[in-house]
This record gives C-alpha cells, structure tokens and sequence, in this order.
C-alpha cells in the first residue's frame, strides 16, 4: 500500500499498510484535555495497537510550528528517536 497523508485545519494523518500515525481532536490527553499525537499498528487491519503518545506540550518543543503537520512531524521524530 502507496502511504497517504493528510493535512486539514485541525487535523493531520499519516496511513500505512502497518502503520497509522496521527495528530487532531480525535486523541487527547485524559489529564489535560490536550490534543496528542499517536502511533498504531494494525489501524487499518481491525486490531489497532497503540504503540508511542505524545502531548502536546511535548510536541511543541521540538515543533517548527504550531499547524498539525508540524506537530505530526515532531510526532514522528519523537517516535523515531525513542
């Protein structure tokens, strides 16, 4: 499968064949209320897995900005660097 990304107003996603990776209103954090960003397996398979979170706060300080295809990119680099 060809990964397809997406950008809009408030949300940014990342789908792959056993990757799904995204950032927007549909993953908060249950402390602050925060938007996250996520990492699954299998998203797309049926038997999603959650394997990295990031909040916010720790998006945005390693964010180039505040849109969230800049806070899925600091998501991803977060994650690749764990």
């Amino acid at each position: 499968m060809k990964p397809i990304i997406y950008s809009a107003r408030d949300h940014a996603a990342i789908n792959a064949d056993k990757i799904t990776c995204y950032y927007g209103p549909l993953e908060t954090d249950p402390k602050t209320g925060d938007w996250c960003f996520c990492v699954y397996k299998n998203y797309l398979g049926g038997s999603p897995k959650e394997v990295f979170r990031a909040t916010n706060e720790q998006l945005l300080d390693v964010a180039a900005g505040e849109k969230p295809s800049d806070l899925l990119i600091a998501g991803l680099a977060l994650y690749l660097s764990k």
